[in-house]
């Protein structure tokens, strides 16, 4: 994947939101994110260990949307994949997705972990940041 796993249009949208409220609202939505996000992960795994095809799908659907309310393009289709699946009513197949899954969040978060520095103004904004790390 190529650039920042975040999409900064939706970031940019966020930030106009917040100068005409005045609140922080990106910072907020980061933080809930980094809240929720490996708890739905950690459903995901059980409800696949208990092969809870609901329980799963329920999970997929809520992280498919937190993800895309941030930007996070990538997570979210991984996420609209795994409910997809689940829909269907079986679980086969969707273990290496979850593990895709798994090691994008953490790209996601530590992009997002920037962006909140650059909110609390201690580091500058991915987009002013160039290409992002070469890992």
């Amino acid at each position: 994947m190529t650039g920042s796993v975040i999409d900064q249009s939706v970031l940019a949208s966020l930030r106009q939101l917040e100068r005409d409220t005045d609140e922080d609202l990106l910072g907020e939505l980061i933080e809930l994110f980094f809240e929720d996000a490996p708890a739905r992960l950690k459903c995901l795994r059980g409800a696949l260990a208990q092969g809870d095809a609901n329980g799963f799908m329920r999970a997929a659907h809520s992280l498919k949307g937190s993800s895309g309310n941030l930007g996070a393009r990538g997570m979210a289709a991984l996420c609209a994949d795994l409910e997809q699946r689940a829909r269907s009513g079986t679980l086969d197949g969707v273990e290496a997705i979850v593990a895709t899954l798994e090691k994008e969040f953490e790209l996601v978060r530590r992009a997002l972990e920037q962006e909140r520095r650059a909110c609390d103004g201690s580091a500058p904004p991915l987009a002013e940041k160039g290409s992002g790390p070469e890992s």
